[in-house]
């Protein structure tokens, strides 16, 4: 469980300040990858946000967005 206090979300681990990081990613199939995240500078542990891929339908113009809440 994550505590949260003024300063920012606190590591469940060692209870440092997290970074919030958002990394992309694009797959050989044309899709695209979002991820957001909670990361400890210390002890390198992560909690997920959310996370949102974008893909094409049948190598068409028509778009699956498709948003995961983890937080």
């Amino acid at each position: 469980m994550q505590m949260q206090t003024r300063e920012g979300i606190q590591c469940p681990k060692c209870k440092t300040i997290m970074e919030y990081s958002i990394e992309t990613e694009k797959f050989t199939d044309g899709t695209k990858r979002i991820k957001s995240f909670y990361k400890c500078p210390v002890c390198n542990y992560k909690v997920n946000d959310q996370q949102i891929s974008v893909s094409k339908v049948d190598g068409t113009e028509k778009l699956i967005i498709k948003i995961e809440k983890f937080f």
